[in-house]
């Protein structure tokens, strides 16, 4: 009898052993593809004309019909962004299809027609006001260039906006705290900024890999 039940106490302890925990994503990947994901918040780091950095809240760029999308990462590397019921024009779409990959051993993510996904941000110097002492003829304070006329109290207005996105990739985005409910992804887009030769406000210089997003997308 003794033997007996250890033969049955052996089978179970094997059985036991054998009996795989239940399933769950496979890493990365895996949890990505579960998910509906929504940008909770995020902030966007850009250069200033004196050179130095800014960070701001860059929810506040999105428009309002475009802070409800979510995305999803479907099978065989393809995904697309829903507009969640609310459009920005009748014009739109239900969704936007992009392409993506995983690489660095699930650590950076690049994603094809990127661009859908965000709104890019442009700075722009608004019209710029010169003093003057007379108008004819025009005398200007300060003269340090005639083409363009540049004067040293110029009041440069700086503003920064949502614009249309040029049809940039997103590269080596890196990916961080990936889990089933949340994952951040940092990534460097295209900047626009007025042309500083000419003074072109709505047309832009575009510089790649110079604003700098940290987005945290939450499912839901």
């Amino acid at each position: 009898m003794k033997r007996l039940l250890f033969s049955l106490s052996a089978l179970l302890i094997i059985a036991f052993s054998c009996t795989k925990p239940a399933s769950s994503p496979a890493g990365v990947t895996g949890i990505l593809k579960t998910g509906r994901w929504k940008i909770s918040s995020a902030t966007v780091t850009m250069k200033l004309p004196s050179g130095k950095d800014t960070t701001m809240d860059y929810i506040q760029f999105i428009p309002k019909c475009h802070q409800d999308d979510y995305i999803k990462f479907d099978s065989l590397d393809h995904g697309a962004i829903y507009n969640n019921g609310v459009s920005c024009s009748i014009a739109d779409p239900d969704s936007i299809a992009f392409v993506w990959q995983l690489k660095n051993k699930e650590q950076s993510l690049d994603i094809y027609s990127g661009f859908f996904l965000i709104d890019s941000i442009a700075e722009t110097i608004l019209p710029y006001h010169i003093d003057t002492i007379s108008q004819s003829p025009i005398l200007v304070l300060d003269t340090i260039s005639d083409n363009p006329t540049v004067v040293l109290d110029t009041i440069w207005n700086l503003n920064f906006a949502s614009v249309p996105t040029a049809a940039f990739n997103i590269y080596n985005s890196t990916l961080s705290n990936v889990t089933s409910s949340s994952f951040t992804m940092d990534f460097a887009f295209a900047g626009q900024y007025p042309d500083s030769n000419n003074h072109h406000q709505y047309v832009p210089n575009i510089y790649n890999d110079s604003f700098h997003y940290h987005v945290v997308y939450t499912n839901f």
